[in-house]
């Protein structure tokens, strides 16, 4: 007995592999997938780099302001400092802060720096630096900024600091 075949089985039977449409979608459905998988990656990185960012500018102004006051090196710092001996001084778009016995600390506004007496570096990146003497004590402000992402992270930092050894 032989077999009639007809012919949906005759085309059944010659099917092999994905038509050109069923190619086609699976290739735009494996595109928006990476797709999406690469945005998400960037973005995560992107925000990744920002998070240093602030997390650099708040440790970079947390150290300055930490010299300032404890001292560093030569400098006894801001509490180690007599009230009557203290004085803000402005010098043009400079702040200088007398520390009495010759030494003082200086904010260069253009070079976005403060340095001591003998020139060394407090600390850069300071956009802007703020300093009121009070009765017993100084209020500091400055602002720390890092420009080397496409836009600038800024960190502003305040401290009020009690003279130690006012009389």
């Amino acid at each position: 007995m032989k077999h009639k075949h007809t012919i949906s089985q005759k085309r059944i039977g010659r099917k092999r592999g994905f038509s050109l449409l069923e190619v086609l979608i699976s290739t735009v459905l494996a595109i928006l997938v990476t797709g999406a998988l690469i945005g998400s990656i960037i973005m995560n990185l992107s925000g990744q780099r920002i998070t240093r960012s602030h997390n650099r500018n708040l440790s970079e102004a947390n150290k300055i302001m930490s010299r300032m006051v404890y001292g560093w090196d030569v400098n006894p710092g801001l509490r180690a400092v007599k009230g009557e001996d203290f004085s803000v001084v402005t010098e043009g778009a400079n702040t200088r802060l007398l520390l009495g016995n010759d030494q003082y600390l200086l904010y260069q506004r253009q070079a976005q720096r403060i340095v001591d007496q003998d020139g060394d570096v407090y600390g850069r990146y300071i956009s802007n630096f703020t300093a009121v003497k009070g009765n017993g004590d100084v209020e500091l402000s400055m602002t720390v900024e890092d420009r080397r992402l496409a836009r600038p992270i800024t960190q502003v930092i305040t401290s009020t600091v009690a003279f130690r050894n006012d009389s």
